[in-house]
């Protein structure tokens, strides 16, 4: 069989192992011995690690797909709790504008004498309550966007 070099196997410990021994004696005659092998052993070990390899290959791409999907999942849930805090902020400002009219009609109204200062003042605590509410969103906002600068994300 011929001598095959190890670079073109695939694994190192596929390529069959020569050995050659000398023995002399100054009396007798020099015999050589040579042996052949190419262990079994050696071929079902490259074989099992070729596996192993394989199998942690395929494990890692798995543990990739599944922080990708969980990561896109975040992604999507923050995404619906901003707009969603939009939505709502949006809301609040027409409530806010809504009430701060509100007191206006009602100095109007009051100036003219169809209202008086309690009023006025019940219609102005709900405007406050209204301003509360907007800032409270716009809070609810500021803390998604910190969230997402101290993850990296720049906005």
């Amino acid at each position: 069989m011929p001598f095959m070099h190890p670079a073109l196997v695939s694994y190192p410990s596929d390529a069959p192992m020569l050995n050659i021994s000398l023995q002399y004696a100054p009396i007798l005659e020099p015999t050589y011995e040579s042996t052949f092998s190419a262990s079994d052993l050696f071929r079902s070990t490259s074989k099992l690690s070729s596996t192993l390899s394989g199998e942690g290959v395929l494990q890692a791409k798995k543990e990739v797909e599944k922080a990708r999907q969980d990561l896109v999942t975040t992604i999507e849930e923050i995404q619906r709790n901003a707009e969603g805090l939009l939505l709502n902020l949006f809301v609040a400002l027409n409530e806010f504008q809504l009430k701060e009219n509100a007191v206006e009609v009602e100095r109007i109204r009051s100036s003219v004498g169809l209202a008086n200062e309690s009023s006025i003042r019940a219609k102005e605590l709900a405007w406050y309550e209204a301003a509360f509410t907007v800032l409270q969103t716009l809070r609810e906002l500021r803390l998604i966007a910190l969230d997402l600068e101290g993850s990296g994300l720049e906005l």
